[in-house]
C-alpha cells in the first residue's frame, strides 16, 4: 500500500480485517452460528461461495457471525491455518492457533492500539498507540516489546481535517511525508528520507497515476500509469532515465507496461488467472518476442517457469521444496545443460547430449 493511502485510511479506519474479540476481561459472547463457506486462497479471500454438495479445494474459508462477533477460519486441506475474530471493539489474527496481531478501537471506531506478536512464543514484538486531537489523528507512537519508544509519527491536518503532512521523529533519518489534494482527495504525495525523495501522483478518483524517484536532486526513475480503456502513449521523453509506463485493469493489476532503456522501447503484456496469479508474460524488444509461462501447485505456490524466445524453448525452471530449484537450458529445442540450486547457490551441473548426462559436476560450497 502506498503511504498516502495508508495514512488517509488511519483517519477513518473502521473495524475491519485483522480479526478481534472483545477485551479479555469481558464475558465470553454467545457462540456464533455458521454462516457461509467459500473457496479461498492463502490470503483468506472470499473467492466463491461453496455449494453444499460441492467438493472443496485445498483452501476453504468458513465465516460465522453472531453475538456481535464475526469469525473467519481459513483451512488448508482440513487444517485451520488462520483465524480472524472481529467485533466492534477489537480485531485479532491467529496463525495456527497463535495470536499474531491485535487491534483495538474506541467508541467512534478509530484504532487506538495495534499489537504485533513474535512468531514463536507469543511474546509482544511491537505496539503502536494512536492519539487524537479535536481535528483528528495527531500522533502514532511505536514501541518495542519492552515498551521502549522507538519513534513517533506526527500528523498535520487542515482545518477541514485533511491530512497535509506526516513527520517521523526519533530515528536517525527522519521521514517526512507531505500531501497535496483537491476536493478532499490526495493528488500528490512527497516523501523524503536522507537524500532520496519519492513523488506519487493520483487522479481525481484516487487511482495511482505515477511515481518518481529522485536522489540528491537528480531524477532516478519515473513510472506512469493509465487504465485499460484509457491508454495513452504519450511517450515520455527518452532522455529521462528509467521511465516505465503501466496500464492497469479494473482490479488494479498491471496488464501492460512500456519501458525505455538506453533509447530502446520494451513492451510487456501480463496475464493473470482467477486467483490474480501471473500466468503469462509477453515481452517485445530488440531481442524479439519473449514469452514466459508460470505454473502453480494446487496450494498456489509457483512450481514451474518456461521461457521462450521467438517461439523456441530456451529455459525451464522447476521449483522444489526446501529451497531447491532446477534450471534446464535448451538449444534448438534440445536440452543441453541442467543446473541445480540450493537457496540460489549452484550445487550441481549436468552437461547433456542426446538426452544423456555426459558430464556431471558437484559444486563445493
Amino acid at each position: 500500500m502506498k503511504p498516502a493511502l495508508f495514512f488517509c485510511l488511519l483517519l477513518t479506519l473502521p473495524p475491519g480485517f485483522l480479526g478481534v474479540l472483545a477485551a479479555e476481561d469481558q464475558a465470553t459472547p454467545p457462540l456464533p452460528q455458521e454462516d457461509m463457506s467459500f473457496t479461498s486462497n492463502e490470503l483468506g479471500l472470499r473467492l466463491r461461495e461453496l455449494d453444499l454438495e460441492e467438493e472443496p479445494g485445498d483452501f476453504v474459508l468458513v465465516v460465522t457471525v453472531g453475538g456481535g462477533l464475526e469469525i473467519s477460519r481459513l483451512y488448508y486441506r482440513g487444517e485451520e491455518i488462520k483465524r480472524w475474530e472481529v467485533s466492534d471493539k477489537e480485531e485479532r489474527l491467529y496463525v495456527r492457533g497463535r495470536l499474531k496481531e491485535m487491534r483495538r478501537f474506541d467508541s467512534a471506531g478509530r484504532p487506538v492500539e495495534e499489537l504485533t506478536y513474535e512468531d514463536d512464543a507469543g511474546k509482544l514484538a511491537r505496539r503502536v498507540v494512536y492519539r487524537y486531537a479535536e481535528g483528528g489523528l495527531e500522533a502514532a507512537e511505536t514501541y518495542d516489546g519492552e515498551d521502549n519508544l522507538l519513534y513517533s509519527d506526527l500528523y498535520r491536518l487542515s482545518g477541514q481535517g485533511r491530512l497535509l503532512e506526516v513527520r517521523r521523529v526519533g530515528t536517525e533519518e527522519p521521514l517526512r511525508l507531505s500531501f497535496r489534494g483537491q476536493e478532499g482527495r490526495v493528488t500528490e504525495e512527497l516523501s523524503s528520507r536522507g537524500g532520496e525523495e519519492y513523488l506519487y501522483r493520483y487522479d481525481g478518483r484516487g487511482r495511482f497515476l505515477g511515481k518518481e524517484v529522485w536522489r540528491d536532486g537528480e531524477p532516478v526513475s519515473r513510472e506512469q500509469y493509465s487504465y485499460a480503456g484509457q491508454e495513452t502513449d504519450a511517450g515520455a521523453p527518452r532522455v529521462s532515465p528509467g521511465i516505465v509506463s503501466k496500464v492497469l485493469d479494473e482490479r488494479g493489476r498491471v496488464v501492460k507496461q512500456v519501458l525505455y532503456s538506453d533509447g530502446e522501447r520494451i513492451e510487456e503484456s501480463i496475464f493473470y488467472d482467477e486467483a490474480d496469479r501471473r500466468v503469462r508474460l509477453l515481452r517485445s524488444g530488440s531481442r524479439g518476442l519473449e514469452e514466459t509461462l508460470y505454473t502453480y501447485t494446487d496450494s498456489g505456490v509457483l512450481s514451474r517457469e518456461e521461457y521462450r524466445l521467438k517461439g523456441q524453448l530456451k529455459q525451464v525452471i522447476i521449483y522444489q521444496d526446501e529451497g531447491l530449484r532446477v534450471s534446464e537450458f535448451y538449444r534448438e529445442g534440445g536440452l543441453f545443460l541442467r543446473v541445480t540450486y540450493q537457496n540460489d547457490r549452484p550445487i550441481r551441473e549436468e552437461l547433456i547430449e542426446e538426452g544423456q548426462v555426459v558430464d556431471l559436476r558437484e559444486l563445493a560450497e
